[in-house]
């Protein structure tokens, strides 16, 4: 048994089979939030939600890192939160960041 996350099919029947899912997401050069993964559009309809708003309710910075928890339901879901992580500008010392405190 691994203790590593399990990968989920970018289908939105599956992802949202799991009790969380975690989207990450970017800073622009012109200081808007971009998430990285097509499942976000899908997300924000199967919710009813918008996740730039949601994120910048938050005020983040797009360090690597940065972690936003954002409490979610649907009727036929079993996930109950969506964890929003910044992957920083996508570089491979970003992806090697250690979380700010």
């Amino acid at each position: 048994m691994s203790a590593l996350p399990i990968y989920s099919p970018l289908e939105i029947s599956k992802a949202v089979s799991a009790h969380a899912i975690a989207l990450g997401f970017t800073k622009n050069i012109d200081g808007n939030f971009e998430f990285v993964s097509p499942l976000a559009s899908q997300l924000e309809k199967f919710f009813g939600l918008n996740l730039v708003d949601e994120l910048t309710f938050f005020t983040p910075t797009g360090k690597a890192g940065e972690l936003f928890e954002i409490p979610v339901s649907a009727a036929d879901s079993q996930t109950d939160r969506l964890f929003l992580v910044s992957i920083g500008d996508q570089s491979g010392s970003s992806a090697r960041a250690d979380a700010p405190l």
